[in-house]
């Protein structure tokens, strides 16, 4: 990623929470994240500057509102906490623009596009799938043209988010819109691009779905094996393997973040701000 996108993608961050805009943290978060109704309601008491560094840039949040100040160390200190960014949070103080909270410190912001309820819905069952995935179990065939998938349960609640997801995830493939999730993989982004070369069938089992993707275009059939591989990863390591998704798609500013650098995008693409 070049420098030039990174301050793109922190100047369009700056923009959107300037006017009071937390939909895309609560899309990625699949829940309202703390401290933004207040940032919301208290927008007008709230700057964010834009800087650039020698490296890429940075962002500010400077307040001198001390609700609004608590609800920008809430909405930062959730971010930490969530990403396991191991960052102090440290606010600095400064006479000249009141109290400050280095909002864009390392690690703490995870930026993704869409915020749509289908895109919410959809990220709140990947969440629940995630935090249940040591109750699942997978297999994977790779096919000549494709994959063959069981993902099953023993636990009947978990069996039917299985096949929820299952569903929509068809729906949404089928409609050819990428809902441009924080986990999305360039496999994934490729699926979506080519929708129409792809022929699914879906099959319940007892305890969850058993699934079929086929497809004639032989770099399709690769991204289907890769995108069943990396589900299978998720489901192996839950969260760990979320967080890992989210830095290598760009989705997550990783540590060092004070210097401008940010995760690792797609060559050539600049990362989805959330």
């Amino acid at each position: 990623m070049n420098r030039q996108a990174i301050r793109q993608h922190l100047q369009q961050i700056a923009g959107l929470f300037k006017a009071g805009d937390f939909g895309k943290p609560a899309l990625t978060h699949a829940q309202q994240v703390p401290g933004t109704a207040d940032m919301t309601r208290l927008k007008d008491r709230i700057a964010y500057h834009y800087e650039d560094t020698p490296l890429g840039g940075r962002v500010r949040i400077v307040t001198r509102d001390a609700v609004a100040l608590a609800a920008v160390h809430a909405f930062l200190h959730f971010q930490i906490a969530d990403h396991q960014t191991e960052d102090s949070g440290v606010v600095q103080q400064s006479s000249a623009a009141g109290r400050t909270m280095q909002g864009m410190g390392p690690g703490m912001m995870t930026m993704h596009g869409g915020q749509d309820a289908g895109g919410m819905a959809q990220m709140r069952g990947i969440h629940e799938l995630f935090a249940n995935h040591d109750r699942m179990t997978r297999t994977v065939t790779n096919l000549p043209d494709g994959i063959r998938t069981i993902t099953e349960s023993n636990d009947p609640q978990v069996a039917t988010l299985i096949t929820d997801h299952v569903a929509s995830s068809r729906k949404q493939v089928e409609t050819g819109i990428d809902p441009g999730l924080p986990i999305e993989s360039p496999a994934l982004r490729a699926i979506y691009a080519n929708y129409d070369q792809i022929v699914t069938t879906v099959e319940a089992t007892e305890k969850g779905v058993l699934v079929v993707q086929t497809s004639t275009d032989a770099q399709v059939v690769a991204a289907l094996q890769q995108h069943a591989a990396e589900v299978t990863e998720f489901i192996n390591d839950g969260m760990a393997a979320m967080h890992k998704a989210m830095m290598k798609n760009g989705g997550m500013m990783q540590r060092g973040m004070h210097d401008g650098m940010m995760g690792n995008a797609p060559p050539g693409q600049t990362p989805n701000p959330r």
